[in-house]
């Protein structure tokens, strides 16, 4: 929920800026409230299925687009990204099978694992930061979807406790985006 509200902020004071000014440049404005209007709409889907998730209510699945899944959540991780120097990449196997999903719920899992990709490349040379995203299909025709960076990886003896609620390794993390991805992709019958 961080990112939409904070582009809904960001994007409520660049309306205000704007109107400070002396010309209104009225379809400025109209983008600005249109993308308020999104990240609202983003807001909400998120704790619509997230409180489905919760209450142990049935996955939602739609047979997706996984290149536009992942094409979706480089948009929203884009410019935390290019403001971190880091280089968004994608892999995605030529004619890949639709996938049957929650789309809300299998971004939110992507979106929470490019930024702790973001979050772990950031020791890394800003030439060698990298985040990225690879979706193929398994010899049994599953779609498979890898997240991947150029960080150090994951500290020596935390790779059991990793998907533990409250555990993490960041400052102001709050250790539970690996455990609600896991439980997310469980319910997907899938496994993180």
């Amino acid at each position: 929920l961080t990112q939409p509200l904070s582009a809904t902020a960001a994007n409520a004071a660049a309306a205000e800026r704007f109107m400070q000014q002396a010309t209104l440049d009225t379809e400025e404005l109209r983008a600005i409230v249109a993308d308020i209007k999104k990240d609202t709409k983003r807001a909400s889907d998120t704790i619509h299925h997230m409180r489905a998730l919760i209450q142990r209510h049935p996955v939602e699945a739609q047979p997706v687009s996984v290149e536009d899944i992942v094409h979706a959540v480089f948009a929203l991780a884009g410019p935390e990204a290019a403001e971190r120097q880091v280089v968004l990449e994608s892999r995605i196997a030529p004619g890949l099978p639709r996938a049957l999903c929650d789309r809300v719920q299998i971004s939110q899992v992507l979106l929470n694992l490019i930024i702790n990709g973001l979050d772990a490349v950031k020791t890394c040379p800003s030439g060698a930061r990298r985040v990225g995203v690879e979706a193929y299909a398994d010899k049994n025709g599953s779609v498979e979807l890898a997240v991947f960076d150029s960080g150090p990886g994951i500290p020596e003896g935390s790779i059991d406790t990793v998907f533990s609620p409250l555990y993490t390794t960041k400052v102001s993390g709050l250790g539970m985006g690996l455990t609600i991805s896991r439980t997310i992709i469980e319910a997907h019958g899938g496994r993180l």
